[in-house]
């Protein structure tokens, strides 16, 4: 096994192993923190259990993303270098109490099965973790990954044959005494996490940064917490078998097993030998880490690890009641450190991620459609997008009237490329209109003459609006003023013949293209013809102005010129439709991973809008210096290319009375 190639099942059993040492393996921890405590007992296993999977995932999370393994940095949230420095001295300290505890169980396993002195049983198992710890963490990972899933097999059907086959009654009377320091079971089942918590953060850590991935790392941490629930679930339900057996024994899951069998006893004490060792071996190794990688690193592995030896002579029984306990304690805080730092990292990677998606966003071809697609646009003030189907071709809007006759030549052009493309013969079929503004709909009669045939699909009440002599006379007189505007030809050119919808469509309407289909959305807010397309099955959204107009990246314009809570509907109804790409309106296409970001952004806009307006409001102002203070706080240069001031003030004219007429109601 080499460097970040550990899989889900090498990191879960990397975490599990580390918990899964000797107060574990011989029922002891389990009994004195969950059960002594009876039914509230499995209460408290529950509550372990979840945390044991959210913080192996938020320790997996923050390792790879710092990409560290550096427990200071880990656990502390925050820049502190005083903090930093003294969490990463006390983790490493935690750690060698885990030594402690290891040659402490391994003396108390010696001596309860084959009467040799405690100091033998510990000197065997600090050996063994020295000579493991001394080949890195590659021999480390290979303990876990081979020993692990055979210990909890082990355990698992020890377990079963208790409970499934039963052990003789002991007789001996349960006193189900906590210890002092965790007398109550929510207190007991916070210690057992929080002490526990300083062995999984830095075996975990070291796992996620030589894990094949993020995804491995994460589902790994959580597979060994949920191994680790799962077993200590088992083992308290062993325990209360027989509750006085279970309190008289030092280590009650081994002598359980040495009542169903010898045979039994005999492997379950292989069990504890190979837990003790793994555990030890985890932890010290986590606590080695934090020794510097110098000439004399090795000399003080051995050294510190002897050290750990000789305070195991107190004894596991007094470890597990008190060391333990205030461990735990210490843990707390380290929990609620390890937690807070979870979510700083996590909004700092939110924030990392939004800065690199605008600055890809600022590279990103706006005009780069999806094959099929081809943007036919003739000038400013209006976007067009052709779109061939299978036997089918549909422009979506049609733009300004001043560049119509470029429109129908760009569209002529595009057609040819596409015969060449196909071998078979073109035409232009439909036209789909989002709205009847004069910005959409003003190229629509320059269209009809070179394709007298195109059917035009839009809303019922699209299709009175042109049926009105005033509403005509309206996009006459803006599509004048843009040609001005813009400096593009006479006024006498302007035409509105021609201007109707010929099919009127409504919410879930398909227009079919061939093997290809439109869907039709109702989109209201903008006006009340607002209609949205969808393009499938490439799942192309051609999005009305009911939901935004973006300009650039982060900045996105809401143009609520009717009703605010039609918008806001109109919004959800998109973003539930969850398209593979968007087409905003006068401006192009948006990159697919800005999908989320391109509602989330409009739904702010709406509400800066809306506060705006309702402090404009709460002045007192009138509806002019209304007007005057929402041009100066909207408008900008950049919005010139698109809509000339004047058709910027007409549209903030209407916008401040929809916003308004919602706060009214």
């Amino acid at each position: 096994m080499t460097e970040r190639k550990l899989g889900v099942f090498g990191i879960a059993f990397l975490y599990s192993g580390a918990i899964m040492g000797a107060g574990f393996a011989s029922g002891r921890e389990i009994w004195q923190f969950f059960g002594v405590f009876g039914k509230h007992g499995f209460a408290g296993l529950a509550f372990v259990g979840a945390l044991f999977i959210f913080v192996g995932m938020m320790t997996a999370i923050i390792a790879r993303t710092l990409k560290t393994n550096d427990l200071g940095k880990i656990i502390v949230p925050g820049n502190s270098r005083i903090l930093t420095a003294f969490t990463g001295y006390f983790m490493a300290f935690m750690l060698f109490t885990v030594v402690i505890t290891m040659t402490a169980a391994g003396g108390a396993l010696f001596m309860q099965q084959f009467g040799i002195s405690r100091i033998l049983g510990g000197a065997f198992i600090v050996t063994l973790v020295i000579i493991t710890v001394l080949g890195g963490f590659k021999r480390v990972a290979k303990v876990f990954v081979y020993v692990v899933p055979l210990l909890m097999i082990v355990m698992i059907m020890v377990c079963i044959g208790v409970i499934i086959k039963g052990i003789p009654e002991s007789g001996i009377e349960s006193q189900m005494i906590p210890s002092p320091l965790a007398s109550f079971w929510q207190l007991a089942a916070v210690l057992y996490l929080s002490y526990n918590i300083l062995a999984v953060v830095p075996i975990v850590a070291n796992a996620a940064i030589n894990s094949k991935s993020t995804n491995h790392a994460v589902l790994g941490a959580a597979m060994g917490g949920s191994l680790l629930a799962v077993l200590a679930l088992i083992i308290t339900l062993t325990l209360q078998t027989d509750t006085g057996f279970s309190e008289s024994m030092d280590m009650p899951m081994l002598a359980f097993a040495m009542e169903l069998s010898p045979v039994t006893g005999v492997i379950y004490t292989g069990v504890m030998l190979f837990a003790i060792y793994s555990s030890a071996t985890g932890n010290y190794y986590g606590f080695t880490t934090w020794l510097k990688s110098d000439s004399n690193k090795n000399q003080k592995i051995v050294i510190i690890a002897l050290a750990g030896f000789l305070l195991g002579l107190m004894g596991f029984r007094n470890v597990v009641a008190y060391m333990l306990p205030l461990e735990g304690f210490a843990g707390i805080a380290i929990i609620i450190m390890l937690t807070c730092n979870f979510f700083i990292v996590m909004k700092n990677k939110k924030k990392e991620e939004k800065s690199h998606m605008f600055r890809d966003f600022e590279d990103h071809n706006r005009f780069d459609f999806p094959d099929g697609a081809v943007r036919v646009t003739a000038g400013s003030g209006g976007e067009s997008i052709l779109f061939f189907g299978s036997e089918k071709t549909a422009v979506f809007d049609c733009g300004m009237a001043y560049c119509g006759e470029e429109l129908a030549d760009n569209i002529k052009k595009a057609i040819k490329q596409q015969e060449k493309k196909d071998g078979s013969e073109r035409t232009l079929d439909y036209v789909m209109l989002s709205h009847t503004h004069y910005d959409h709909a003003g190229g629509l009669p320059y269209l009809r003459r070179c394709w007298p045939e195109l059917i035009v699909f839009g809303a019922v009440h699209g299709k009175a609006v042109f049926e009105r002599p005033g509403a005509l006379k309206t996009i006459r007189d803006l599509s004048v003023a843009a040609q001005r505007y813009y400096d593009r030809g006479e006024p006498e050119k302007i035409i509105t013949e021609g201007l109707r919808v010929d099919k009127t469509v409504e919410e879930g309407d398909r227009i079919s293209l061939g093997k290809e289909y439109i869907t039709v959305l109702e989109t209201k807010g903008h006006t009340d013809c607002s209609l949205s397309f969808v393009a499938e099955p490439a799942g192309i959204m051609f999005a009305s102005e009911s939901t935004g107009v973006l300009e650039s990246p982060g900045v996105i314009h809401a143009a609520v010129l009717k009703n605010c809570r039609d918008s806001k509907k109109s919004l959800e109804k998109c973003r539930k439709y969850k398209a593979k790409r968007i087409v905003s309106p006068h401006y192009g296409i948006i990159p697919d991973y800005y999908n989320q970001e391109y509602w989330d952004l409009y739904e702010k806009a709406m509400e800066h809008e809306e506060m705006f307006i309702k402090s404009l409001r709460e002045r007192g102002l009138p509806a002019e210096e209304m007007l005057k203070e929402y041009t100066k706080h909207f408008w900008r240069e950049e919005r010139a290319k698109e809509q000339p001031l004047e058709a910027f003030r007409i549209n903030a004219t209407r916008i401040i009375m929809a916003y308004s007429e919602n706060m009214d109601i």
